[in-house]
């Protein structure tokens, strides 16, 4: 049973929990950039400048360093945690019964599913019949080199460090604080959502629905390992149908 005094006091973080969950991944990001970017420039080191185009360039190494970030910034939110004696109710354990892998399949299905449907109707009310995901300045040329680096970003790092710190930290902050669990998944979902900036309002669409979803899991479960895998097994989909579909056409 969780102890009503580590509770509150996670819940008395919840500000500092969703700015580290909307901001902190872009901070870790930008300070390493701004880092070895000023370096570069003191030193006018060949080594930085392929260290710089190496990270911050559209490459699998890029890719690849984003998913480091992102298990980089979780990990110093679980330090901080860790330090108040909070941990343990930011990243609940329940068992993983195989009732719960049932459910997270069945689950994992009906996202797919009405992912699709949703892209659907949205199409119907698209000029041109299709669904922009991605705003402009963030598309890429995708290779299948790069498949590696972005599976261990999309379904490795991202699902993880987001559960933690959204389906984790932030809905059990919520929970503390007196929400109820609709509340605690809604909020938690548009934050998720909020969080993804390179999406246009079509993908934002996308992922609060799949964020109430990991919500529903990490309600219903007690515990963050349904919708982690969800989230992976979801992500590996979206990630690998979008390389088949590119590649091979």
């Amino acid at each position: 049973m969780n102890n009503p005094q580590h509770m509150n006091s996670i819940g008395d973080r919840l500000i500092a929990i969703i700015l580290f969950c909307l901001f902190g991944m872009d901070a870790v990001y930008f300070t390493i950039r701004f880092l070895v970017e000023g370096l570069e420039q003191v030193t006018n080191s060949a080594a930085l400048n392929n260290l710089h185009y190496y990270l911050f360039s559209v490459s699998a190494s890029a890719i690849l360093f984003w998913g480091v970030i992102m298990l980089c910034a979780a990990g110093l939110a679980a330090l901080a945690l860790r330090s108040e004696g909070v941990l343990q109710q930011a990243w609940p354990k329940a068992p993983f019964t195989l009732e719960t892998l049932r459910l997270t399949t069945l689950v994992f299905v009906i996202d797919c599913v009405m992912s699709l449907l949703i892209m659907r109707v949205m199409a119907l009310f698209s000029p041109d019949k299709s669904v922009d995901m991605i705003k402009p300045g963030y598309e890429y040329q995708v290779s299948w080199s790069m498949f590696p680096a972005d599976l261990f970003t999309t379904v490795f790092a991202a699902p993880l460090a987001e559960e933690f710190l959204f389906r984790g930290a932030l809905f059990s902050a919520l929970i503390a604080r007196g929400s109820g669990p609709v509340v605690a998944i809604l909020v938690s979902s548009a934050l998720f959502a909020f969080g993804h900036g390179q999406y246009e309002w079509q993908g934002l669409v996308l992922v609060f629905f799949g964020g109430t979803v990991l919500g529903f899991l990490r309600w219903y479960t007690g515990g963050l390992i349904a919708p982690l895998i969800c989230h992976a097994a979801y992500n590996f989909w979206v990630t690998s149908s979008n390389y088949w579909a590119t590649l091979s056409s």
